[in-house]
C-alpha cells in the first residue's frame, strides 16, 4: 500500500513538472527593461530611452533587411542605442545597406543614448559594423 502511494506520488509530480514545461507561455504586453541588451551586443531601440521594439546583434551586418533581420527598422525610425559589447570596440551606423551613405553614428563601448536627429524622433538605418 506504501508502495502504491509512493508511485502515485511520484507519477503526480512528474505529471505536474510536465505539465508546467508544457505550458505556453502568454505573449508579453510589457515593454522590457529599459536598456536591456545582452552583453556583447550591440542594440538598438524603436524608443527613446532603450524603449520599446529591440534588434540586438554580436556581429557586423551588412543589411538589416536580409539574414538576420531587424524587420520593424524598415518602417520605425531607431531611436536609442546601446552598445554593450564586450570588445571595448565602438559600432558605426549606417543608413544604406552595405555601409553605405553617411555613417550617422559612431557608438563607443558602453555608450548608450538616443538620437538626436531630426528632432530626436530617430534614423532609419540599415547596417552597421563593430569598427569606426
Amino acid at each position: 500500500m506504501e508502495r502504491t502511494r509512493r508511485h502515485l506520488g511520484l507519477i503526480a509530480s512528474l505529471a505536474a513538472a510536465a505539465a508546467a514545461l508544457l505550458a505556453v507561455p502568454q505573449p508579453a504586453h510589457a515593454a522590457l527593461d529599459p536598456w536591456s541588451c545582452v552583453e556583447g551586443r550591440v542594440c538598438v531601440y524603436s524608443g527613446p530611452d532603450g524603449t520599446g521594439s529591440v534588434c540586438a546583434w554580436p556581429y557586423d551586418d551588412p543589411d538589416w533587411q536580409s539574414g538576420d533581420r531587424c524587420s520593424w527598422s524598415v518602417t520605425t525610425k531607431v531611436r536609442s542605442v546601446y552598445n554593450h559589447g564586450g570588445s571595448g570596440r565602438p559600432v558605426a551606423f549606417y543608413p544604406g545597406a552595405n555601409y553605405t551613405g553617411q555613417r550617422v553614428v559612431c557608438t563607443a563601448a558602453g555608450a548608450r543614448g538616443n538620437f538626436s536627429q531630426n528632432g530626436g524622433t530617430g534614423v532609419h538605418l540599415r547596417s552597421h559594423r563593430w569598427s569606426c
